[in-house]
């Protein structure tokens, strides 16, 4: 009985060493799964990332191809209706620029052809917003026989 409480002593410490071992074990060797198991997900990520972008990249190449063939086909619509124009009517049509698009004729003559305007233009001081717009309007006198084609006469 002497050497009992030696045999418990060496017991708790064996079991006390052989649990810190088994810790550090199992620490040393778990921790390279998760380390394996992130880089994999790192790499995973990675690759989803690359097939996105070559994705992003071919929709933006084809878009821009799509937008170059549609100005090709605007370019040779234009041409095609100004050659036919010449040869039907035998109007003056200027090709497109490719600078500054409004200075540029489009009939003849030099003559510019205005966008029409998405507003009414002021009669007097008068703007189209003004509760007195259009309630007296005066009619300018035409002289006799002068009809257009615009006037019921």
């Amino acid at each position: 009985m002497e050497n009992y409480p030696n045999i418990i002593l060496v017991a708790l410490s064996s079991g006390v060493i052989g649990i810190l071992l088994g810790a550090l074990l199992a620490w040393r060797f778990a921790r390279p799964q998760s380390r394996q198991t992130l880089e994999s997900r790192l790499q995973e990520a990675e690759q989803k990332l690359q097939r996105q972008q070559a994705q992003v990249t071919e929709h933006f190449n084809h878009t821009a191809a799509l937008v170059s063939k549609l100005t090709r086909d605007y370019r040779d619509l234009h041409d095609y209706l100004a050659s036919s124009a010449q040869q039907i009517g035998h109007i003056d049509i200027q090709p497109v620029m490719l600078g500054d698009i409004k200075a540029t004729p489009i009939l003849g003559e030099g003559a510019v052809i205005n966008p029409p305007l998405d507003y009414a233009p002021k009669k007097g001081n008068l703007g189209t917003l003004n509760e007195a717009y259009g309630l007296r309007e005066e009619v300018p006198a035409k002289p006799p026989g002068s009809a257009d084609a615009y006037s019921d006469a």
